[in-house]
């Protein structure tokens, strides 16, 4: 019996640790998606997308601050990332109530492109129209679960525990329905990362500087809208 049970929690843990892999979506066929300086394009998905926005510094991992990037866009790849970093993003992923036909692109352990179902009855809470013109659904209901394809839909999603905010915007480009995924993470004890905003971004008294990073973030998605690559 003491033989046994040491074995017993091995393979336990192996066991737990395969499921962050085993529960994520598929990845895409495309496998054309390329990375240079900040910007991350693919003329199979007609897209360009700049995730450091307006600024020239370089995007950093979060999980070891290395300009190396961590670029993920297959199962093989995702199956050598690193396990604590598979298990984080598999948790992020794991919240997003949505029909996810596959993942796209995992870019610096913050980033996520996917391809969505058309079908998704997950109403917006935010919406930026084609006239840029917003409106909080809240106060002005949408009319439809079905996103017009000339809206961006914006979606929050709060992990008070892990004190973490993650931002899902969807749109429609050439007749395909995506989402990029941002994950805002504070510094938090057993978080694998390293670069994390120094405030509890879920804290409402912390509003305003999440606010103006969020504005940044939807021009980052406008843009890649309106990109080609």
């Amino acid at each position: 019996m003491q033989r046994i049970l040491p074995q017993l929690l091995i393979l336990l843990a192996l066991t737990l640790a395969s499921c962050a892999k085993q529960v994520m979506p598929t990845f895409g066929t495309h496998s054309d998606w390329t990375l240079q300086d900040n910007t991350i394009s693919s003329m199979a998905n007609g897209m360009t997308v700049n995730f450091g926005g307006n600024s020239t510094t370089a995007l950093t991992n979060a999980s070891n601050g290395s300009f190396d990037l961590n670029l993920i866009k297959s199962r093989d790849e995702f199956n050598h990332y690193d396990p604590a970093l598979a298990q984080y993003i598999a948790d992020v992923v794991k919240q997003i109530p949505l029909r996810i036909d596959s993942i796209e692109v995992i870019l610096a352990d913050q980033y996520l492109i996917l391809a969505t179902n058309p079908i998704n009855r997950w109403l917006p809470d935010f919406v930026h129209r084609a006239d840029g013109s917003q409106m909080v659904v809240e106060a002005n209901p949408v009319d439809s679960d079905i996103q017009p394809h000339d809206e961006l839909w914006r979606n929050f999603i709060f992990n008070d525990k892990k004190h973490q905010m993650t931002v899902v915007d969807r749109f429609v480009k050439h007749g395909k329905h995506f989402a990029i995924v941002y994950v805002l993470q504070s510094a938090k004890k057993g978080i694998p990362l390293c670069h994390t905003f120094n405030f509890n971004v879920s804290n409402r008294q912390n509003i305003q500087f999440v606010g103006t990073y969020l504005e940044a973030l939807m021009q980052i998605t406008l843009d890649a809208m309106q990109s080609q690559p």
